[in-house]
This record gives C-alpha cells, structure tokens and sequence, in this order.
C-alpha cells in the first residue's frame, strides 16, 4: 500500500485550490484515503514525481520543497498510475464504453458497486438482485403537508406503504365506499356525550315535564291547561300536514306559509302563482332552451352529427365500448408510433406524443402499493396496468367537510358544527332543555327566586363583583377560632370552613421544609431549609422570584468547603456575584438564610 502524506514544515498554512485542501501550518496531512495517485499527479497546484517508489509533492510556488516540506514515504513498490492501461478511473473518460459489450445481460452476472450502508466499500452484487430484476424507475413517495399527519410511512423494497385512516374514538365513523373509491368520515352523534360539550352548563337543563305549581310544565301555559293545541301545526309532530284534507290540483291563486327571511322569519303567506321560476336558486338562463326542433340554430343532433342522424359511426366516443378494440392491431410498437393524448399541463388540449417519449421509454419500476394500517380504512385501491388507484376522502355526511388546503398540500377534515343536530346526541334529554329567558309566573326566571326579584342578592358575596368584602365589617385582631371560608382543592373545590388556627403555621409565619444533603450538589427549592452533612457541597439558589426563600446550615463535623451559589451571572447575594464561586460556609452549625426580590438575593 502506498501511503502519501504532506507534511508542512512553514508557520503558515499552505492552500492547494484545486484539490480542496490546506495543508497546516508545522503540521502533517496524510492524503492516502482523500486522493489516488493520478488526482495528486494531475493537480495544477502540485508537482510531482515518482523517485525510489517514494512520492514527492511540491506545489507550483516552490512552497513545498526537500528541505521544508516533504511528501514522504512507501515501503513498498509504487507502480506509475500512467502505465496502468487496464484499470477503470474515476476521472477518466471512455474507459467503460473501451470495454467488450455484452448485448443482453443475464441475472447471474455481476456488477461492481460501493455500499452505501458500509461506508461506500466496493462489493459486488448481481443483475438478477437489482430492483424490479436490473431496470426501471426507483419511485420514492413523500408526505408534503405543513400540518396534519401523513398518509405516507415507508418504501420496503419496492413496495410503498401508506398509513391507514382510522377512528380515533366511537364518536367518529371511517367507512369505505368501495364504488366511489373513498374513504367516508363521519361524527357519530349518537356517541357524543351532550354533558361533556364545551360551554355545557348543567343547571341550564331541568326536567320541566312535571306541571307542580311553579315549574315550566306546558299545562300551566297552553290554552285549556291540557299541554295540547290540538289544531295548531307543530315542527316536533309528524303526521300533522298529512292529516289535512288534499287538494289535488293547485292553482295559481293557492297560497302558502312561509316565513319571511327578510322580516325576522315572520310568518307571511304567498301565492303559488307568486313564486317566479327564473328567480329560484341556481337558475340559469342559458340552460333552458327548446332543444326539441331541428331548426336552423338549434343544438338538436340533426344540425351537428354528420349524416343528420345523430351518431358519428367513425369517431371514438368515451361511453361507447369496443370502438377501439375493432381497430386494427400492431403486434409490435416501435418508438417512432404515435400515440393520442389530452395534455394535463395544457388544459388536456389533444396531442400526440410518440412510444419512444414515453416516460423510461415505456418501461420502469413495477410499484406496488399497500395499505398497513391495522383499523380504519386504507386509502390504497388497487393497481390497474401502472396506475396505482387511490380513494378519495368524503364527507359522510354534512356534518364533516373535507377540503384541500392546495398551498399546503393537505386534505383538512373537520367538523361542522352548524350541521350537528344537538338534539340527536348522546345524553340529549329534551326536558332539559327550557326558554328561562321570561319572567312570566312559573318560570325559573331569576326575579322569581332571588330575593326581593330583582334578580340580585343584596347580602351575597360574588365572584365577579368587586368591593363587596372590603364592605364588610373589619375584625383588627384575628385570633385562632375565628372562621374563615375556602374552597377544598381537594374536595373539587367544594366551600368549607377552617379556622385562623388551623392554616399552615398556625395562621401566620414562614413554612419550612427540612431537606437533609449529603451529595456533593443541590438545586434548592423555595422554602427549603437545607441541613448539609456532607463535607463538600454546592447549594445552588433558584432563579430570583419575589419572595422565594431558601436557608443553608452546615452540621457535619468534617465540612471543609460548602458553596452556596447563584443560578446564572449578573445574579447578586447582598451585592456580590456568586454565580461561579459560591459564598463560602466552612464552619459546623454556621448558617445563610437568604430571600429574593425577584432580581437578587438578601442575607436575612
């Protein structure tokens, strides 16, 4: 093995542009694994020669010479790389097409190839274990939205495999439609729960089924007291329109019930004489012609299907089959045959393209696709000749939307909530459900319940309204039985009542928590009071909040060196950086309690 090394023996470093290197300053650079003897031969910076199987580098400045620097070294024989006529080099050109042809290639032969997945070390392997047996294209398949999660998780071999959609909970539907190739996603509303919406609020539903005095119940508000207007039109009733007499044939002077958009919904009558068939939605005028007569500037297939008798008998139509089939065969395609196509990048404009332009010369890789999913439905079809066919995604029903967020390269499903029938959700109850808006006698209105029925508790405490405890008479001196009120966090804050003498401390004073240490290191905690019985350790004081205490005392017998330090620079005990070198407490039994004001730290 030949082994080449540049060795600097300047101050300065010494640049070879060409070959992308810079050899330091009183330093060596061993160029074995970077160049091959040729590339160092052909460099327009170096000078080289072959002396004694020894390599000798020089750049073009006369830099490197025998006396200073020096490419030394080879105790083997080095042949010269000009006179090696049959090896294959990286930066010479027609060596390969120079070799013998082989016209058709079997499996069993080999190519010589370098491992990517063993740092590009040359191995061989055969045309037989190539991708798709030696040719095609090598398809990749990526996943391009900016929010969301791909569809998209891996290529194995040659297979590219996509994640499957599936229900995250019985609340959403994932259905196939195997006929319009998709995939349907739906809100199940039956497996919603009605009391866990957002902005669900309990004591906004009763039950008002019950007619007791004082309650909602319809007998105490519908004529006769019976909970029934038995001629009235009900939305909630079915059968009630049905039930009416028929009128078989309505003239124009019939009218309707309407209401009126544009009046509040107020409910109007119209005629159906009234109703104007060119104003309906989504009416255009240039859709509605009298396509029935032949005459002259009509669209009737007689003035436009040549022969006047409506069919073209030798064009080829997209709904008529086997047109296509009765023409004759060519066995044997050749490049030069032309081919008809709709151009998608030109608004499908037909043109022709020819066999040989076809897309790896109308071959390639023989993809696959599959879906891996283990619930839910898969977005992957089928394969039909090399298109790989995948479903769409659809609203179930309009209570989901699917959109494409083209920019971002994203199909966004969401729910729409206007289309959510809350009547139809789980643990809906309909008595629960009441207009308490009116003040009327019966209703749950707050003028009926609150004292005085203004609606406002004079004598209550609000949490939303301000200045009402300052209001209340003081009591200057607290002592330990008097009672205050709270609400238990651990109760689900649920209102009790303590006394001054039960909160922490006794209803007044600082909480400690004892931590003993002996480790060489503490981050310390607000109001921990550290007994460090160790003989070396750093306390290190959080990051300054106001109020935060912490208290240090050494008590070991052997202490020698116990630092208590801040936790960032700029950070000051009594006007001193302690951030890399703590304040120092050396003595049994000495003591630092400290105390922020949000910036630093004060000796208390």
């Amino acid at each position: 093995m030949t082994i080449i090394i540049a060795e600097n023996q300047t101050v300065g470093d010494i640049e070879l542009k060409d070959m992308g290197i810079s050899v330091p300053g009183s330093g060596l650079l061993d160029l074995t694994s970077l160049f091959t003897v040729n590339e160092i031969q052909d460099s327009a910076d170096l000078v080289t020669e072959i002396t004694n199987d020894n390599i000798l580098i020089d750049d073009g400045g006369g830099t490197l010479t025998k006396t200073q620097s020096l490419s030394i070294v080879d105790t083997l024989a080095l042949k010269d790389p000009s006179t090696d006529v049959d090896a294959i080099h990286d930066n010479v050109n027609g060596e390969i097409v120079a070799v013998t042809l082989k016209v058709t290639p079997v499996n069993a032969d080999v190519l010589l190839i370098e491992d990517s997945a063993a740092a590009d070390a040359k191995k061989r392997i055969t045309v037989g274990s190539l991708p798709t047996g030696g040719g095609g294209e090598a398809n990749t398949a990526s996943n391009v939205n900016v929010g969301g999660q791909g569809i998209f998780k891996q290529k194995t071999g040659v297979d590219l495999e996509f994640r499957g959609i599936n229900a995250g909970s019985s609340k959403i539907s994932v259905a196939l439609d195997a006929v319009n190739n998709e995939i349907d996603i739906d809100v199940n509303e039956g497996n919603v729960d009605h009391d866990a919406l957002t902005n669900f609020v309990a004591n906004e539903h009763i039950d008002w089924t019950a007619a007791s005095a004082g309650t909602v119940h319809t007998d105490n508000y519908i004529e006769g007291g019976n909970g029934t207007d038995g001629t009235a039109i009900h939305d909630d009733t079915a059968g009630e329109i049905s039930a009416v007499a028929v009128k078989a044939a309505p003239v124009a002077a019939d009218k309707l019930l309407i209401e009126d958009s544009a009046a509040a919904d107020a409910k109007k009558s119209i005629t159906m004489g009234a109703i104007d068939h060119d104003a309906l939605t989504n009416f255009v005028a240039n859709e509605h012609i009298d396509w029935t007569s032949a005459g002259t500037g009509t669209v009737h297939t007689d003035n436009y299907i040549e022969g006047g008798d409506g069919t073209d008998t030798t064009a080829i139509h997209d709904d008529t089959s086997g047109e296509i089939v009765a023409v004759a065969l060519k066995a044997t395609p050749v490049s030069a045959d032309v081919l008809l196509i709709e151009d998608s990048a030109a608004t499908n404009a037909k043109k022709r393209i020819t066999v040989g332009s076809l897309p790896t010369g109308g071959g390639g890789e023989a993809n696959t696709a599959s879906n891996v999913n283990v619930g839910g439905q898969g977005v992957f079809k089928q394969k039909t000749g090399i298109d790989l066919e995948f479903r769409g995604i659809n609203a179930g029903s309009s209570k989901i939307s699917v959109a494409l967020d083209a920019g971002n390269n994203e199909i966004d499903i969401d729910v729409n909530e206007a289309n959510v029938d809350h009547d139809a959700l789980t643990n809906f109850v309909a008595n629960e459900h009441i207009d308490w808006t009116a003040a009327s006698a019966g209703t749950v209105h707050t003028s009926n319940y609150i004292e005085g029925g203004d609606g406002t508790d004079g004598t209550a405490i609000h949490d939303d309204t301000s200045g009402e405890i300052a209001a209340v008479a003081l009591k200057a001196t607290p002592v330990s039985a008097d009672v205050l009120l709270i609400e238990d966090s651990a109760a689900t804050n649920a209102k009790k009542r303590i006394t001054v003498g039960s909160l922490p401390g006794g209803g007044g004073g600082a909480v400690w928590t004892r931590i003993t240490e002996t480790t060489a290191a503490r981050s310390a905690a607000d109001g921990e009071f550290i007994l460090v019985n160790v003989a070396t350790c750093v306390i290190t004081l959080p990051a300054p909040t106001d109020n935060v205490r912490v208290a240090v005392k050494v008590i070991s017998s052997t202490v020698t060196d116990v630092q208590v330090r801040t936790s960032g620079a700029g950070i000051l005990i009594d006007g001193t950086d302690y951030s890399s070198v703590g304040l120092d407490l050396k003595k049994q039994y000495e003591q630092i309690s400290v105390i922020s004001d949000g910036t630093n730290w004060w000796i208390y």
